[in-house]
């Protein structure tokens, strides 16, 4: 066990703090395939929810239709968004190369944002998957945090994962940070439970905590790669007795399990992701990029 009562007080300091989910919008330009006589024109967006869609476009042939909300449905697949055609559409059945323009608020693939003393943007330089990652930056230090999240209904006994995509530089010196979390702040506010990944000295570990209480580690310490796109998938069965499993999987390759006990029996609500909560006491300035997560079930 590990205790970290200076970052747990931070963090609780932290999520108290009042969002800041206002921003510009964003533009989008998927591509997608008709197929003769079908009724929909399925699109890969990255995980953007229909939800975020401001205003819809579909583009064919040098044409231009807007698309209601009420017509863009989701796939089985993951992160598909599929557009059903019109009676217009149909009858002129639009084949071959087709674009779908979406006007989205901003970070449309999650559920909102936040920051502070940090910023969060989107970054067209490197991305692990699609054309563009999201960059967690303070560009002094001081810690604070900038996340994006989403949102989930987690219950005791429950089979969930979640997945992100880190670039981590060899130039962010941060002693203590989170880049994935989930919580139940909203239903039980400073009071309320935390549990997730910690990177702590370069090393990667599972953690159960309260906020301000004592932190638990629940599995060993792993060396996380920097300078390189790496990918960390956490499974676990919830439980705060007998009955949990946690399960943390690096690029594909199990690392790290255990049996430990992972929640404190009450449900889980938010999963966080970015640079969710950075410790100030000895965390200076950078950066970290963050891509392809995934909160699972939803």
């Amino acid at each position: 066990m590990l205790v970290s009562p200076l970052a747990n007080v931070l963090a609780a300091m932290l999520v108290a703090a009042a969002p800041s989910s206002s921003g510009g919008d964003e533009r989008w330009r998927f591509p997608g395939r008709a197929e003769a006589g079908a009724n929909v024109v399925w699109f890969k967006p990255h995980g953007l929810s229909s939800n975020a869609v401001r205003s819809a476009r579909l583009e064919a042939g040098g044409r231009s239709r807007r698309v209601p909300r009420s017509r863009l449905v989701h796939g089985l697949s993951d992160g598909a968004l599929g557009v059903r055609l019109g009676k217009a559409w149909r009858r002129e059945e639009p084949r071959g190369r087709v674009w779908l323009v979406v006007r989205t608020r901003k970070f449309g693939e999650f559920d909102g944002y936040s920051s502070l003393g940090g910023a969060l943007r989107r970054n067209w330089d490197s991305a692990y998957r699609g054309s563009s990652s999201i960059e967690a930056a303070f560009r002094r230090g001081g810690g604070g945090f900038a996340r994006a999240w989403k949102s989930v209904s987690w219950r005791e006994g429950d089979q969930v994962s979640y997945r992100i995509a880190l670039r981590i530089p060899s130039s962010a010196h941060w002693c203590y940070w989170n880049p994935v979390r989930w919580d139940n702040y909203g239903r039980y506010g400073p009071g309320g439970d935390v549990g997730g990944v910690r990177i702590q000295q370069g090393e990667l570990s599972l953690i159960r905590a309260r906020y301000g209480g004592v932190e638990e580690t629940l599995t060993e310490g792993v060396p996380v790669p920097r300078d390189r796109w790496f990918t960390v998938t956490v499974r676990q069965r919830l439980s705060a007795g007998p009955g949990a499993s946690n399960e943390v999987v690096l690029d594909g390759r199990t690392v790290a399990t255990s049996s430990s006990p992972n929640t404190h029996g009450r449900p889980v609500e938010t999963v966080r992701f970015g640079a969710v909560s950075v410790a100030g006491s000895c965390s200076g300035p950078g950066a970290i990029l963050f891509d392809d997560v995934s909160a699972d079930p939803r």
